[in-house]
């Protein structure tokens, strides 16, 4: 409008789509930046995320952020939007797909997240992770959940997202890891019984145990140790059996031998290991069985 007004009735959604098009190419980065701001606004105007997610939003979304041509000899590896649009983009994202799960879960169209379910993380493995990071940081800003069922479609949801990350070979950063483990975590300790028992139910608690451990499994360096020892908490795993089971233990022994130099990191594993896990019977005993075993001693 030439007030500069905005509608805030989408009566055209083709007319998103085609702004996030044009914004991705465009070579004024003010004018794309307002533009996809002005997309935002309209997408958090009553009524208009359905109509987004309906149409698909979530997929074009995806095509702005990691295009299939990028690799694509026409197109300059320069090409493309920058990191201010690409930062709207990704909040778009972000803001749609938590309210299709805490709004309008029918509305979620599937195939466009590329990491739920069966599904191969294949062609959408980059929005996926995407998806997740948006998703955490939302959870550490506002981690309580409504009452009622509406948490148990939540966390049934979020544990949907979550999964194939475990699924995946580790990532070369544990900062992914971290910040989900950091926000399921941040989720049961600010909310009631009913919500860790659906928590419990939905599997997010072993979704948290296996990011925990692939933290611990993936190619180590000095500034891996480092991030994961200062940024996990270990007290919600010391009494999981399926952290012993899935090696857990074992592999914090192993981070300790791989760093005989680094005195800090040693003596920081080495009080998580006795003050945080040696007061299990269960997890003495799983120590004392890896030692004693041959093979296992020949890898430490």
């Amino acid at each position: 409008r030439g007030s500069g007004e905005i509608s805030t009735g989408i009566v055209h959604v083709g007319a998103m789509q085609a702004v996030l098009a044009l914004s991705r190419t465009e070579a004024d980065d003010e004018e794309s930046v307002v533009a996809l701001q002005r997309v935002r606004t309209l997408a958090e105007a009553p009524g208009n995320a359905e109509i987004l997610l309906s149409a698909g939003a979530l997929d074009w979304c995806r095509a702005f952020l990691f295009p299939r041509f990028d690799c694509s000899p026409e197109v300059p590896p320069s090409a493309g939007p920058s990191p201010a649009a690409e930062a709207c983009v990704r909040g778009l994202a972000g803001f749609l797909l938590l309210h299709g799960m805490y709004r309008e879960p029918k509305l979620l169209r599937l195939k466009e997240m590329g990491g739920f379910g069966a599904l191969k993380l294949k062609d959408h493995e980059a929005f996926h992770q995407t998806l997740v990071t948006e998703v955490c940081a939302y959870l550490e800003r506002n981690p309580l959940l409504p009452a009622g069922p509406a948490a148990s479609v939540i966390l049934k949801l979020l544990a949907q997202l979550l999964e194939p990350l475990t699924e995946a070979p580790p990532q070369p950063d544990p900062g992914l890891y971290l910040a989900v483990v950091r926000a399921i975590n941040r989720v049961a300790n600010h909310n009631a019984d009913p919500v860790r028992a659906a928590m419990k139910e939905a599997r997010l608690l072993d979704v948290r145990d296996g990011l925990l451990v692939h933290c611990l499994r993936a190619p180590r360096t000095r500034e891996w140790a480092f991030a994961v020892m200062q940024g996990l908490s270990f007290e919600w795993v010391a009494d999981r059996a399926a952290f012993r089971e899935s090696n857990g233990l074992l592999h914090l022994l192993h981070m300790l031998h791989s760093f005989p130099a680094e005195r800090d990191l040693q003596i920081g594993i080495g009080c998580v290991l006795r003050n945080v896990f040696g007061p299990s019977p269960e997890n003495r005993r799983a120590v004392a069985s890896a030692l004693d075993d041959a093979d296992v001693s020949v890898h430490l």
